[in-house]
């Protein structure tokens, strides 16, 4: 799987488009940490420009460069991560997990997840560093 990280800074790639990088997430969100039903609003907020945000997307890509996951990342003093979507042929193959192992990179920091401790993919998500803190998870350095 190639990776794709897009920021405010590097812009919006037209082929992958917000609206349908928002579709996707939406489509594919079943069973897993879905990305919220804001998602379109809070990715323009990341790729607005003006707002200086430092939120990012990583992207998962087959070799044909097609879309097969989303993480994104909101910005702030605390990273929050919003949503993890892989697409179901690609689950059970690294695919979140390397795209998790990108955004602990980029985020230098607390990176939190509304995930609640006993949601069904939270063992997964202990297993790739992050902690119950309270009624969430959080990767805290």
């Amino acid at each position: 799987m190639k990776q794709m990280v897009l920021t405010a800074h590097n812009g919006v790639n037209l082929q992958y488009p917000l609206e349908s990088l928002a579709d996707f997430c939406q489509q594919h969100a079943a069973g897993t940490p879905a990305a919220p039903t804001d998602l379109l609003t809070r990715l323009r907020d990341i790729f607005d420009r003006d707002a200086d945000s430092d939120g990012f997307l990583v992207l998962g890509l087959d070799e044909e460069d097609q879309l097969i996951g989303v993480l994104v990342v909101e910005g702030g003093t605390e990273k929050r991560l919003l949503g993890v979507v892989i697409h179901p042929d690609w689950q059970r193959q690294g695919c979140g997990s390397g795209l998790i192992r990108s955004a602990k990179m980029l985020s230098r920091g607390t990176l939190r997840t509304d995930l609640a401790p006993n949601a069904p993919v939270a063992e997964f998500f202990i297993k790739m560093g992050f902690s119950v803190e309270g009624q969430a998870l959080a990767l805290i350095r």
